[in-house]
């Protein structure tokens, strides 16, 4: 059987504008994962937890902290909101998170957003783990699919 993993968004700070008055703060699903692969782990890092997000992301030093050869991966092209492109190169890698794991295929680059950190998508992390977002009470939950 498995168990649901119930955590807080973070809070993080938000400069108060006209368009937003009163929004001094955003909060946002992040989690702690590591990623192993070559018999080697990273150590401990935050992800967000990205609903919008089509592709699982990490950056590419967390790739190189376990032997991986990123470049010899297959690149993909991804294009945000805006229009804004990335290239990734994609690895299969064993995707750890709140005492699961789970092999993944993942994308690496040096242009993840949010300072370098992980971000979880729909391939890769949604199409493994159940999520509910319930952002009144400021909480999260997961688990994976049966």
């Amino acid at each position: 059987m498995t168990k649901k993993i119930k955590q807080r968004y973070e809070s993080h700070g938000h400069k108060v504008t006209p368009a937003l008055p009163g929004v001094t703060s955003i909060y946002r699903p992040w989690i702690n994962v590591r990623l192993e692969a070559n018999g080697k782990l990273t150590r401990f890092f935050k992800a967000l937890i990205d609903s919008g997000s089509d592709y699982t992301l990490f950056p590419t030093k967390a790739g190189e902290a376990i032997d991986i050869d990123i470049e010899a991966g297959p690149s993909h092209i991804i294009y945000g909101v805006g229009g804004g492109e990335i290239k990734a190169r994609f690895h299969d890698v064993t995707l750890y998170v709140s005492g699961y794991e789970v092999i993944i295929r993942a994308g690496f680059t040096d242009e993840v957003p949010f300072g370098g950190l992980g971000i979880l998508g729909t391939i890769g992390f949604f199409d493994n783990f159940k999520v509910g977002f319930n952002g009144r009470k400021g909480k999260f939950e997961i688990e994976p699919y049966d």
